[in-house]
């Protein structure tokens, strides 16, 4: 028998990330140089609208999942900075536990062997902006990923007689692989935010919804390869 167990922390960082300002986060977007429109006045195609007074959004117009969600934006590293003001820094982990192994042999006309091995893992990436989402360190899957892979083999080797031999061997081999997204947020679009439809039904449909602003760091989860699940199971026989 064997026992291996490996984990492996390793120093993530994530510099020069644009993030809203302290102003920008109240509504305050009289530094940007962009005019900010009502879009309560004017037509409905967009024309004739009229701006707000110094460009600074009242609070009492700012929607309340917009005032949910940039309460949870981390304070800026470079509060001075308008762009690439916030470094995200933190670690991934790698788990891996691996091998139990075992042979048997017979003492007369032949060998035996069986063999079963199993390998949990667990791969951890916490998102950039913490609370807040935002990508994975490293570019990875957000949250965990992980699951197990398991072989089993047995053989057989015997000598019928001195001149003829039988070999054979079987074998299974079961990978069972995932990622879990951010299932410890919940439905948080449709609880929390209160955006129809942002969450389905499920433990796959979980989690904080992505938001993708030009120029400004991706906010919420926006990987749309996590969650995922893989099961493959892989046989092998042969007898000589």
């Amino acid at each position: 028998m064997d026992y291996e167990s490996t984990r492996q922390s390793q120093f993530a960082s994530d510099p020069n990330l644009t993030l809203p300002t302290t102003a920008m986060r109240t509504g305050d977007f009289s530094a940007t140089g962009t005019t900010i429109y009502d879009p309560l006045t004017g037509n409905a195609d967009g024309t004739g609208r009229t701006p707000f007074s110094g460009n600074i959004i009242p609070a009492a117009r700012i929607a309340s999942a917009s005032a949910t969600l940039t309460a949870l934006l981390p304070a800026l590293t470079r509060p001075t900075a308008y762009t690439s003001n916030y470094d995200a820094y933190g670690a991934t982990t790698y788990n891996v536990v691996a091998g139990l192994e075992g042979q048997l042999q017979s003492q007369r006309k032949g060998d035996d062997l069986g063999r079963y091995s199993i390998s949990p893992m667990d791969i951890y990436a916490p998102l950039v902006l913490g609370p807040a989402g935002g990508d994975a360190f490293n570019g990875g899957n957000p949250g965990h990923a992980g699951g197990r892979a398991q072989v089993a083999a047995a053989g057989l080797t015997y000598a019928i007689t001195p001149t003829l031999l039988v070999d054979g061997n079987v074998g299974y081999t079961r990978q069972n692989i995932g990622a879990n997204g951010d299932p410890q947020d919940g439905d948080y679009g449709t609880s929390v935010l209160k955006i129809p439809g942002t969450n389905g039904v499920g433990p796959n449909y979980e989690g904080i919804p992505g938001f993708q602003v030009a120029s400004i760091a991706n906010i919420g989860n926006t990987n749309t390869g996590s969650p995922f699940q893989f099961r493959d199971n892989q046989y092998t026989g042969v007898v000589t």
